[in-house]
């Protein structure tokens, strides 16, 4: 399951400990729990920070600044399974798949744009990792639970509704921190429903089961179109 922390209680553990340790905590690498750390602006012990500790003599440390951002505050890690044992509490292996693609990536101008055979397009920045993450993790679930099923493809997972192929798309808003928009790319259907924003009283998991009732509104859609397309020819 994923581990939730605020900023301060992790600044405070890696300047407990060393960062390998640490790590251990959450079931990630060092490394790992490092890339945390510069994502949510908190500064780490610097290299020989904890021989010197060790060798008795005095070190600095560099205060926790304050965030830039609120939606950083929080911090999600998603660290490896402890048990083998099923449940419905862990985390679907596409948002795992896209957690350790995050993890890899390196950010180009600022963002994460992330395509990969087991979820959809996705474009954020550093700072909405973990929600990301966690909502990728609410969609996958939900839209199964509805009896939908996923299509994984190079160009990223397609969702499949009543034998209708639909794309979907994650993106943060380039000049709002934190607002995110889920899509259906597509442009056939213009009268139909096929944005869920972020709002100032209702964020995209508040509008689950408007995104489960709209998919299959547009794929009701799609089918009618189709079939409008086969007697035309």
């Amino acid at each position: 399951m994923p581990k939730k922390i605020s900023r301060e209680a992790l600044y405070n553990l890696v300047w407990q400990k060393p960062m390998i340790h640490a790590a251990k905590d959450f079931g990630i690498s060092s490394t790992s729990l490092r890339k945390i750390c510069v994502n949510h602006e908190i500064p780490v012990p610097p290299a020989g920070h904890w021989a010197k500790i060790n060798a008795g003599k005095k070190v600095q440390q560099t205060p926790l600044p304050q965030a830039q951002k609120k939606t950083i505050e929080q911090v999600v890690i998603y660290g490896s399974e402890t048990t083998a044992e099923a449940s419905d509490d862990r985390l679907h292996h596409s948002a795992k798949a896209l957690a350790e693609a995050l993890d890899k990536a390196l950010p180009s101008e600022g963002r994460y744009k992330i395509c990969i055979n087991e979820c959809f397009r996705i474009d954020i920045s550093p700072s909405a990792i973990s929600r990301t993450v966690l909502l990728v993790n609410d969609i996958f679930r939900a839209t199964e639970a509805c009896g939908y099923s996923w299509r994984y493809d190079t160009g990223g997972a397609k969702l499949i509704v009543d034998g209708q192929e639909l794309c979907l798309s994650l993106k943060e808003d380039a000049h709002i921190a934190g607002k995110l928009t889920l899509a259906l790319d597509d442009l056939h259907h213009k009268d139909l429903r096929r944005n869920w924003k972020d709002g100032v009283r209702r964020a995209i998991e508040d509008e689950m089961i408007d995104f489960l009732v709209g998919v299959e509104i547009y794929a009701a859609a799609e089918k009618d179109r189709a079939e409008d397309n086969r007697h035309l020819k």
